[in-house]
């Protein structure tokens, strides 16, 4: 995740992850290179970020004012694509059948989360 300012250089494909390079900058946080994170889809909402993980399989949250990083529902739906925020709910929906995920009954489905329940 990076914090874009005009006329900085964040070094993909040169640099990525922890890796750095004189006149390029670090991204505020990153998966790493083992286990990527591979994000899909991103919200903000109320001072957080809040992503899904198609390798992670995952939600992670990312409080930009306390610099917090959090992981949801880690495993449990399989590949997560696509997240958007409506009426009150986060929705997100999984992946797995499109020949990389474990396909599980009911694949693929769109999950509705009440936000108050990711802190």
């Amino acid at each position: 995740l990076n914090l874009v300012e005009k006329g900085k250089n964040y070094g993909w494909p040169v640099i990525e992850g922890d890796e750095t390079m004189k006149g390029m900058e670090k991204p505020i946080i990153n998966s790493g290179s083992l286990n990527s994170w591979e994000p899909a889809g991103m919200i903000y909402l109320n001072g957080t970020l809040y992503f899904t993980g198609l390798k992670g399989e995952a939600i992670y949250s990312y409080n930009i004012e306390n610099k917090q990083l959090k992981t949801y529902l880690k495993g449990q739906f399989g590949r997560l694509r696509a997240i958007t925020y409506y009426d009150g709910y986060i929705y997100v929906s999984t992946s797995n059948r499109e020949g990389r995920g474990e396909i599980k009954e009911g694949d693929d489905k769109i999950l509705k989360i009440n936000p108050r329940l990711l802190v």
